[in-house]
């Protein structure tokens, strides 16, 4: 019993679900390829992915700003989406922001030490302080220094 060699295309097309997702693979693709030659060269250098669900085409875009952009435009485009390419199953188009995408906001580290200079002019200022709080708060200050 000899076993041919079988192409790739043959062994995904006779697994039923492999062949579903390859064809769900291409339907996407083309989606995306026709809603991308519906939007201008700005929104499409934002838009990250598209999807069709229940008639709702939802497009993944970088940041809130070209969220509203296509929010705007999105009459439009459903319009271009029917006449140009006969897409009369989408009723809506929903925009959302890829979270993954969007850069997140690192605050830069503090250093809780003061330099030694610095240390000294409060510890030296403590001591003029009459207020008893006021100069425990800035004594405690002064020994948080840089060594």
């Amino acid at each position: 019993m000899q076993n041919d060699p079988k192409s790739i295309q043959a062994l995904i097309y006779s697994n039923t679900t492999l062949a579903k997702l390859t064809q769900r693979s291409q339907q996407q693709s083309l989606l995306e390829s026709t809603v991308r030659s519906c939007l201008s060269s700005s929104q499409n250098m934002h838009l990250s992915a598209c999807s069709l669900d229940n008639k709702q085409l939802t497009l993944h875009v970088q940041n809130s700003s070209q969220a509203t952009a296509l929010r705007l435009a999105s009459q439009n485009l459903l319009q271009k989406l029917h006449q140009d390419h006969n897409l009369d199953e989408i009723n809506s188009i929903r925009i959302r922001i890829n979270k993954l995408d969007s850069p997140t906001f690192t605050p830069p580290a503090s250093s809780s030490r003061l330099p030694q200079g610095t240390a000294t002019l409060i510890s030296e200022l403590a001591e003029t302080i009459t207020d008893p709080a006021l100069k425990k708060i800035l004594r405690r200050l002064s020994t948080r220094h840089k060594d």
